[in-house]
């Protein structure tokens, strides 16, 4: 199914399409929010906090003109040796596009062109992922956009940056013993939003799997991890693959509530590394109610 068509049929129902990364996104979940575009973080227990060589929760500051305190704040992914990730929440609606220059994020003409919610997604992603290089040890240099309107990022590094409307995080690790890595956070659908995710995102057997365990995982709630988890290890096999993948080439084979993994099935060969009927295991939970975060590590 090509990208027009999905977003068609998606947009139909309420659901938002990000052309820029074919990637549905539904951005309705208000929250309390703070000015400049710049929010508090998540509850505590939503995160997984270590001492960064700057400390465990460092706030920044903004100018005074800003009129903002902010928060950065660690975020645990739960795949392999993965590293916690950068995360920070927001108003897009306050954004203030000098918050660029403030913090030496690239601002590239196609996003200056840009309506002001995605200005404010591509800042804070690229302000997460700043962080998540500079954990590393590495300059916070531009992380340029892609043929595929992906991010580049340096050639020793892997990383994944993920943004909801309201949230955004970036992790970041050495390539020595991985492939790639993607993250995703999403808002869990309603049930309006359900017929848009089964004509797209899932098959009929998918749609029937995930409703046999319902009793364990509510329906809403597993469509979206199905979803995210897609989304997840699209993005962490396409610097490997170089191209993208639709969502009937990766079916949910397993779908753990328990130990918060699911298993994806390769419906077809996508390299030699990647071959028809292997089975990926990414690994998600729900942030706090009605977020959810998925992840891949390979």
């Amino acid at each position: 199914m090509t990208a027009s068509k999905r977003a068609n049929i998606l947009t139909s129902t309420g659901i938002e399409i990000d052309q820029s990364a074919d990637k549905i996104k539904q951005y309705s979940v208000p929250g309390t929010f703070i000015a400049a575009g710049i929010a508090q973080i998540l509850p505590p227990t939503a995160f997984h906090c270590q001492r960064p060589p700057f400390g465990a929760r460092q706030v920044c500051r903004t100018e005074a003109s800003l009129m903002a305190p902010w928060q950065l704040s660690r975020l645990a992914i739960d795949s392999g040796d993965a590293p916690p990730a950068f995360m920070v929440r927001f108003d897009a609606g306050q954004f203030d596009p000098s918050l660029f220059s403030r913090h030496s994020v690239a601002l590239p003409a196609s996003i200056a062109r840009s309506v002001q919610k995605r200005q404010a997604e591509f800042f804070f992603g690229r302000y997460c992922a700043s962080m998540a290089l500079a954990e590393l040890g590495m300059p916070a240099g531009e992380i340029a956009i892609g043929a595929s309107r992906e991010p580049v990022w340096p050639g020793a590094v892997i990383g994944s940056i993920t943004h909801t409307g309201t949230v955004a995080a970036a992790v970041a690790l050495p390539r020595d013993h991985h492939a790639g890595v993607g993250i995703d956070i999403e808002h869990i659908v309603g049930v309006n939003q359900h017929a848009a995710l089964r004509s797209v995102v899932v098959n009929a057997d998918e749609f029937a799997y995930l409703s046999s365990i319902a009793a364990a995982l509510p329906l809403d709630l597993s469509l979206t991890i199905a979803f995210s988890a897609k989304e997840s290890f699209f993005k962490a096999v396409f610097g490997h693959v170089r191209r993208h993948i639709g969502f009937d080439e990766v079916i949910v084979a397993e779908l753990s509530p328990s130990n918060g993994a699911i298993v994806l099935e390769l419906r077809e060969s996508l390299s030699d590394r990647l071959r028809r009927g292997q089975r990926c295991q990414c690994h998600f939970r729900e942030m706090r109610p009605g977020l959810v975060l998925t992840s891949f590590l390979w």
